[in-house]
């Protein structure tokens, strides 16, 4: 065993210094809890946030959709109707793994904000009703705007609802002479605002050297877009005017109250975490029976993808909702979340009911944690993809990077030669056994091999049926060998034979949590971590999600930490 982890560790070194983990440290520490983290504190560390970023179209439109909610009750359908039309112009975001990673505005953007602030402003004015609930009952439609009216209203709840801040005297007096006495003209100004379109923080409390403490309106900002993706309503607004805003228990009491009063963003902003971090998008089309040898593989039965991403929506919320698991919990999860039929059906289980307080075992014990759900496993053909699956844990799970492949990779790449007296895992190591190859895929192939238990529609086997592509006869039924030493630490040279076991070294590991950690607070606060100057963050979140009822906590109780309220001196 000895001489094999050995041989292991030189070929680990032969792929280069490119295979490394992008979470902080090479060494495991402990956390809080007790447990393995890759994350070490240095207080000494500056933390480096950014000041100001454009709101995401969702967070642009939630916010518009909230501003009209300040019109009669009666008025609101339509007007949010109007709204949905002016809106769908607002480009969509391009983020390669969230919404807000896309920091870039057009020309495109430009334009269409200013077609959204007139179009606003002319809903706004198109009745009294409408005009005095917005601006106060000094407005009309039919007089022309006084002195009075016009800085009554922008001194007023609404007006500060708008730019998420009070606007100065100077501020004011600016934008009443330059309103030429027409309320449109004001709203639309308004609404085309720097401090509505992005998210700006350039006010706070000098603490250090290099740190503010960000106002209480920019925390409360920081609150709900983190909470509910949408600019603070006016009981979250009258916290920060009172100062209270700052204290942990309002801190907790407001945000326990927008998950309450707005529990569909509230939802929304929990799944494009988990749909960033799991990357949904590269989650594979199961493979529809066409050809004799699909047919024959799938018995002719249809599995569709949307069933795949529902199962992974619902397995999320549970943990971050009302099951309220830790990241451990979630991670090696022994449950079912298959709400539809054909992916229920398939795993052999009643489909998955989320307003129910039942949890659904798999039969047999057959799967255990997030890996063995189809959504990771399906292939999109009628073989696996065991380099594609080991290689999906190694970036996306363990956040680790491989030396480049080498220039030929695409004819690498391909299936291993047909051979029907071959299973996958043998035909794919005699592929990568040379020199050139091995060097990497020492590290890669074990983590693809141990999810040989299921098929590539995401069925479990214990063997591998091989179909002849042409008529789909079977030719040959080849046991399945699971039993790999995945070295998810290089000095780590223990066998596992099972799924569940590999996603206990996983956990033990703290690596995966670790991942994930870094993606979360990429999503927090709309950059990458910097892996020494935001270590004692980081850390923070890691204690956060290792915890009971981790996952909530780590989404939840992510505003009352310190450095959710801080920001470096630009």
């Amino acid at each position: 065993m000895m001489l094999i982890t050995s041989v292991s560790l030189v070929l680990f070194q032969n792929c280069g210094p490119a295979l490394h983990s992008t979470s902080s440290g090479g060494n495991n520490f402990l956390n809080s809890n007790g447990m393995q983290t890759v994350f070490k504190c240095n207080p000494q560390a500056e933390v480096s946030p950014i000041s100001i970023r454009r709101l995401t179209k969702y967070e642009y439109s939630q916010s518009i959709y909230l501003l009209a909610s300040l019109v009669p009750t009666a008025e609101l359908a339509a007007m949010k109707s109007q709204l949905a039309a002016l809106l769908m112009s607002v480009p969509d975001d391009n983020g390669v793994k969230f919404d807000s990673d896309d920091t870039g505005i057009s020309e495109a953007h430009t334009s269409s904000y200013l077609v959204v602030a007139r179009g606003f402003a002319a809903e706004v004015f198109k009745n009294n009703a409408r005009l005095k609930a917005f601006i106060g009952s000094c407005a009309s439609t039919t007089t022309a705007p006084t002195a009075a009216c016009s800085s009554a209203f922008l001194a007023s709840p609404n007006a500060t609802q708008i730019l998420r801040r009070p606007l100065t005297s100077q501020e004011s007096t600016q934008m009443i002479a330059d309103m030429n006495g027409d309320w449109k003209m004001l709203i639309s100004r308004l609404i085309m605002h720097p401090h509505f379109i992005f998210q700006i923080e350039l006010e706070g409390k000098n603490i250090e050297n290099t740190l503010l403490k960000i106002s209480p309106y920019e925390l409360a900002s920081r609150i709900s877009f983190h909470v509910v993706k949408q600019g603070p309503d006016a009981a979250l607004l009258a916290k920060a005017r009172d100062g209270t805003v700052m204290q942990n228990d309002v801190i907790t009491a407001e945000v326990e109250r927008l998950i309450s009063a707005y529990p569909q963003q509230a939802t929304y902003s929990q799944d494009k975490f988990f749909e960033g971090w799991l990357s949904y998008n590269r989650v594979a089309y199961p493979v529809a029976p066409v050809s004799a040898a699909e047919k024959a593989f799938t018995g002719g039965k249809t599995l569709l993808r949307t069933s795949l991403l529902n199962e992974l929506q619902n397995m999320t919320r549970y943990y971050t909702g009302k099951g309220q698991g830790s990241f451990e919990d979630l991670l090696s999860s022994p449950y079912s979340f298959a709400s539809d039929a054909d992916l229920a059906g398939m795993y052999g289980v009643a489909p998955y009911n989320p307003n129910l307080d039942m949890m659904i075992g798999f039969p047999g014990k057959q799967r255990a944690g997030l890996m063995s759900r189809a959504a990771f496993l399906v292939s999109g053909s009628i073989n696996t993809s065991p380099i594609t699956r080991g290689l999906r844990v190694r970036r996306q799970f363990l956040c680790e990077e491989l030396a480049p492949p080498p220039a030929n990779i695409a004819s690498m790449v391909r299936d291993p030669g047909f051979n029907p007296n071959l299973t996958t895992r043998e035909r794919y190591t005699q592929k990568t056994a040379s020199s050139a190859c091995i060097g990497c895929h020492v590290s890669i192939n074990p983590l693809g091999f141990v999810l040989e238990g299921f098929d590539g529609f995401g069925r479990a086997r214990t063997v591998e049926t091989v179909y002849d592509e042409q008529t789909g006869v079977v030719l040959n039924q080849l046991p399945v060998d699971p039993i790999v030493q995945p070295q998810i630490d290089l000095s780590d040279s223990r066998s596992i034979a099972s799924v569940g076991d590999f996603h206990r070294l996983l956990a033990d590991s703290g690596k995966a949590r670790g991942c994930m950690i870094e993606s979360f607070f990429q999503y927090v606060h709309h950059r990458t971590a910097d892996r020494v100057a935001d270590s004692c963050t980081l850390l923070e979140m890691d204690d956060l999600a290792s915890s009971p009822k981790g996952m909530y906590k780590l989404f939840y109780e992510t505003p009352l930490k310190s450095s959710f309220q801080l920001r470096k001196i630009d």
